[in-house]
């Protein structure tokens, strides 16, 4: 039988696979013994697309986007508690994480509610710092964390919900394959409690 060259061009993209959400809950549950940590999605799947789908694309120049992908967060704790969440993954350039071998994505946590009040972001470098220039979305940097603000203080709360985005580019020349090719990212998303 022989592949047709829509069937060869053919791309399997998945991003923050299985394993990551299973990472991200223990990473929960073993950092933070007084909160239990969701996510609402076990992983953030591009599915299949063909070269015409690409090539529509004009690549810009940090490459191909994949598109955007978008979870709910959920976090409950049996106490009232200030929490700061920390993604590690391999850092690619300033504010981007590695997918497959030259890509990159970018996470970021947005609508933040506590105790079904909405709530800032803050970027945090360093243990112990109060959260720094708080506004209504975040972008998860390697090696810093983001916290949750009220009138300019670290919230206390016990029922947070919040909005995790990825969005995922390749350059254009990592898509030029012959057959189903599958490319993927990881990572592990942290609470601390404070």
């Amino acid at each position: 039988m022989v592949n047709t060259d829509k069937e060869q061009d053919t791309l399997r993209r998945a991003a923050l696979g299985v394993a990551a959400v299973i990472a991200m809950a223990a990473a929960g549950h073993a950092q933070a013994a007084n909160c239990e940590m969701q996510m609402s999605t076990s992983r953030f799947d591009y599915g299949q697309l063909s070269r015409t789908e690409l090539d529509a694309q004009k690549p810009e120049a940090g490459g191909v986007s994949l598109g955007r992908r978008t979870a709910t967060l959920n976090i409950t704790c049996e106490q009232p508690t200030t929490m700061v969440l920390r993604f590690d993954a391999p850092s690619a350039a300033s504010g981007t994480f590695v997918f497959a071998e030259r890509g990159n994505y970018v996470m970021k946590i947005s609508e933040a509610h506590l105790d079904g009040s909405a709530v800032a972001l803050g970027r945090i470098s360093a243990p112990g710092q109060v959260p720094q220039a708080a506004k209504m979305s975040e972008t998860f940097e390697s090696g810093e964390g983001v916290g949750l603000v009220t009138d300019g203080r670290p919230a206390r709360g016990r029922h947070l919900t919040a909005q995790i985005e990825i969005e995922t580019r390749v350059p254009s020349e990592a898509l030029r394959v012959r057959s189903e090719t599958q490319l993927t990212g990881q990572g592990q998303l942290q609470l601390i409690e404070r």
